[in-house]
């Protein structure tokens, strides 16, 4: 399957269900929900997209450094959906205020039942190159990556959105088995600084994991997760193109702190790709990302909840509690 016929299932998946929790929209003994109320979240977020580029031919390890590494980004959250946009200002503290780099990205995440669909954008340009004991400034390599994943939790009484976005609140303690499917498209664009050609990979894995909530108090909540995974790897590298074995492995941690209308907490998570694209070159693509933010939630005006309500009416699904 190409990526756009993935990219298409995706946003039909989000689209058709985005106003639909029809399953359980009541809080439980487990969980506490919000599903008549806006959330506005604020975050600073810390998520360098560095990689390692091996030449073997040469014996000659590329670790390639971005030069920003640093962002602010909002996310809003109404029910199942949520949609958020991010930006990279020179004066965060990690950021290079002396480079032209950018660095940008379009989240996009909704919910169905146990079903959750995640969506992802991210660019970013200004490189430092650093090799053999030398860096070298490369402020026109470039990386844009596509991709997402889709997952689903075996157990009713976990709440997988208390534990990436606070969107509900786990009120007893709760895991689940989780097994997901990734994909991400990576394009490099290397020549413009000195390598032979530029470089795309897709990658698309299959990775079982578990996630655990573990509540401290009434207001406290622990999260964490990890995965491993296999799957394969295309690469087009000039005039070469293979597929190879491709093997992943995430961890994902966080502390919550919930209230009626504020909510905050620190959440990060890092992915490991890694890949032989052929004999003589190795990439290894490393997905940091860490977050602080800070929320709040507020009653959805009536003519938006009338609207979603009509959406589920005409879409022959239940009606929201």
């Amino acid at each position: 399957m190409g990526i756009k016929k993935e990219l298409f299932i995706c946003f039909v998946f989000a689209g058709s269900y985005c106003f639909a929790q029809v399953d359980s929209t009541a809080s439980t003994n487990y969980i506490q929900k919000y599903h008549d109320k806006i959330a506005l979240k604020l975050l600073f977020i810390n998520a360098p997209n560095n990689f390692f580029f091996t030449d073997e031919n040469d014996d000659i390890k590329y670790n390639i450094i971005p030069n920003k590494k640093e962002r602010i980004a909002l996310n809003v959250q109404y029910r199942a959906i949520e949609f958020g946009v991010g930006i990279s200002p020179n004066f965060l503290p990690g950021n290079d205020p002396d480079s032209n780099a950018e660095i940008y990205n379009l989240n996009f995440r909704s919910f169905y039942k146990g079903w959750v669909c995640n969506l992802s954008f991210y660019h970013q340009k200004g490189f430092d190159i650093s090799y053999d004991g030398t860096r070298t400034e490369a402020p026109k390599f470039e990386t844009n990556k596509i991709g997402g994943s889709i997952a689903y939790s075996f157990n009713e009484n976990f709440s997988y959105r208390a534990t990436i976005g606070q969107r509900e609140w786990q009120r007893k303690n709760a895991g689940s088995f989780m097994p997901s499917v990734y994909w991400f498209y990576t394009n490099f664009v290397m020549e413009s600084s000195g390598f032979d050609n530029n470089n795309g990979a897709f990658n698309i894995a299959l990775a079982p994991s578990y996630f655990y909530n573990y509540v401290i108090g009434k207001n406290i909540l622990l999260t964490a997760g990890t995965s491993a995974g296999f799957g394969l790897n295309y690469n087009n590298f000039g005039d070469e193109t293979s597929i190879k074995p491709l093997y992943e492995f995430a961890l994902n941690a966080g502390v919550s702190f919930n209230y009626n209308r504020f909510f905050y907490g620190v959440q990060g998570n890092v992915i490991f790709l890694k890949q032989k694209l052929n004999n003589y070159m190795r990439l290894s693509d490393n997905i940091t990302y860490v977050n602080v933010h800070v929320g709040y939630r507020f009653p959805a005006p009536k003519a938006l909840t009338k609207t979603a309500d009509k959406i589920n009416e005409k879409l022959n699904l239940p009606k929201e509690d």
